[in-house]
């Protein structure tokens, strides 16, 4: 009696399945799989996926296979040999041919594999975020390290400074002396600075107007008297 077998498609399977399909134009729109159905036709992976169970299953004959796929599929003789020879190399060795009696076992043993993938999938994702969390305390930490060292600096430098000023006697808070207001020179002026040449001539003219009040014999601020010279008697013999 022969062995009834049940052939699974596992997870990497499917994969290569959706290369075949789009490697040869087996992709279906919603609107042609629409209409197949309405025919009361199947879509094109799932016959794709059937005749290839068949094959294995041997229910039908490699020549069987490819007629099959060449009606079905509406694709050229051509086309089909090359799909079975893509799927022979890519697809068929990964499938998973699994005896009806031993299918309930061989899913347990898949669900606890993808189980503890998923398990260790999640570890490392917990893993990675508790290192980026780690990271960024250990950030604020060193942030708020530097901000009190600074503080710390800053109050420690007050410190020495009010002591310095202490042993030499001064207030830190002393008012500063106010500087002290030079007095005006005589015929101070402040000059316009409009050009050169008229700055010139203002200056000659000045000079001009203070000779004058001296040559005039009018009185001159902080001007020094001076003794009149005597004149000889002229009756007074002269003394040998």
């Amino acid at each position: 009696m022969q062995k009834k077998i049940r052939v699974l498609f596992p997870r990497e399977a499917m994969s290569k399945l959706a290369d075949i399909l789009k490697k040869y134009a087996l992709v279906e729109s919603d609107e042609k799989l629409l209409k197949r159905l309405q025919k009361g036709s199947y879509s094109k992976e799932t016959i794709l996926i059937t005749t290839i169970k068949d094959l294995l299953m041997e229910k039908i004959s490699n020549h069987q296979f490819l007629d099959i796929l060449h009606k079905e599929l509406d694709i050229s003789k051509e086309a089909t040999k090359k799909l079975a020879t893509d799927a022979g190399n890519n697809l068929i060795p990964i499938l998973k041919k699994i005896p009806e009696n031993q299918l309930e076992e061989y899913n347990q043993k898949r669900f606890e594999l993808e189980e503890g993938l998923l398990k260790k999938q999640r570890e490392v994702e917990w893993k990675k975020e508790k290192a980026e969390r780690l990271a960024q305390i250990e950030k604020k930490d060193l942030i708020a390290q530097i901000e009190r060292t600074d503080e710390a600096k800053k109050e420690s430098f007050q410190i020495a400074k009010k002591e310095l000023l202490k042993k030499i006697g001064v207030k830190a808070n002393a008012p500063k002396p106010e500087p002290e207001a030079k007095p005006n020179l005589p015929y101070s002026k402040k000059i316009e600075i409009k050009s050169v040449e008229e700055n010139a001539k203002q200056m000659t003219n000045e000079g001009k107007n203070i000779t004058t009040k001296e040559s005039a014999g009018l009185p001159q601020k902080d001007a020094v008297p001076q003794e009149p010279q005597k004149k000889p008697d002229a009756y007074q013999e002269p003394i040998e």
